[in-house]
């Protein structure tokens, strides 16, 4: 009798503390129209919501995943690796092929510093091999292959997540072609051979001769420095190892001493100067012994004119 007046008093409706003697609070907002107090309705629209990702992200989902999962193996694998040392390198061609099928593999390479340098040079340097993921590419060894060639004097690697290396390099400057042999190279202030060429580049001097490339930026130097004697100068020949000889397009050879050419060079600049000598119908200017000089006079009308094609061959 006292629980059907208590139900009376409440307007026919029994609250139920349940289990836990707690009176449940107020339900969560609802949309106009939407019963969310269902569960399987919640259960479905959470389903919805991820099949829509799933379908619009995938790609990206499964790379994350992947990505997620390489980084914490090769943490793992970093805090053990003198056990995974004695395990030959197995985990770590295993954590790369995954990667590579997941689609973390190199596809993308951005070169930048490249003047003299071809790119198929660069990249045979880099050693990238097709499917090659991400994980298991050595950026340091690569940096160390490009840091070999001739031309480049600096370089570094980067790898940018999740396909991608960035390769920047520092190239050493040229300063003259010397041709030997039949073959033109680039060549710096200290004599390094760059790069072969097949021709063009033809603001930088040409020197000529075996042993050329020894003395290049003392002759560069000189030369630069005086620009009445770089004038229709066609190169630069080197004579036993030991002094230069400058070659001209009218077929002009002044030969410089083998000590102290810059004394010579501005003794003739003096001379013509004041009696206009390179003008003069001179098959050879010789001043390789110290306060003397040996004129060689020619016909210039029947002497043939010098072109870069016909030194150094």
């Amino acid at each position: 009798m006292q629980q059907v007046g208590a139900n009376r008093a409440t307007g026919g409706i029994e609250r139920s503390a349940g289990a836990t003697g707690q009176v449940p609070g107020p339900s969560a907002p609802r949309l106009p129209g939407v019963v969310w107090s269902q569960p399987w309705l919640r259960s479905w629209f959470h389903v919805f919501v991820l099949q829509r990702l799933w379908v619009l992200h995938r790609r990206l989902i499964i790379q994350a995943a992947a990505l997620f999962l390489a980084l914490i193996t090769i943490v793992g694998i970093y805090q053990g690796r003198d056990l995974f040392r004695a395990a030959g390198g197995t985990i770590i061609d295993i954590v790369a092929a995954g990667t590579s099928r997941a689609g973390l593999d190199v596809r993308e390479i951005s070169m930048t510093g490249l003047a003299i340098s071809s790119q198929e040079t660069v990249f045979d340097a880099l050693g990238i091999e097709a499917g090659v993921s991400m994980v298991a590419y050595d950026a340091d060894e690569a940096r160390a292959r490009l840091e070999v060639l001739p031309a480049i004097k600096s370089a570094s690697v980067t790898k940018v997540y999740p396909t991608g290396l960035n390769v920047m390099v520092t190239e050493r400057e040229p300063v003259a072609r010397w041709r030997i042999d039949g073959v033109t190279f680039l060549v710096d202030a200290s004599g390094r051979q760059l790069v072969p060429i097949a021709g063009g580049d033809e603001d930088l001097p040409l020197i000529v001769g075996d042993g050329a490339a020894s003395g290049v930026g003392e002759i560069v130097d000189l030369v630069s420095a005086y620009p009445i004697l770089g004038r229709d100068l066609v190169a630069t020949s080197r004579i036993a190892g030991r002094r230069w000889d400058l070659l001209y397009r009218n077929g002009l050879r002044i030969m410089l001493p083998e000590q102290n050419p810059e004394k010579a060079m501005l003794e003739l600049i003096r001379l013509d100067a004041s009696s206009q000598l390179l003008e003069r119908d001179l098959d050879v200017i010789d001043m390789r012994v110290e306060g003397q000089m040996a004129l060689s006079l020619t016909n210039r009308a029947g002497a043939e004119s010098s072109k870069e094609s016909d030194v150094g061959h």
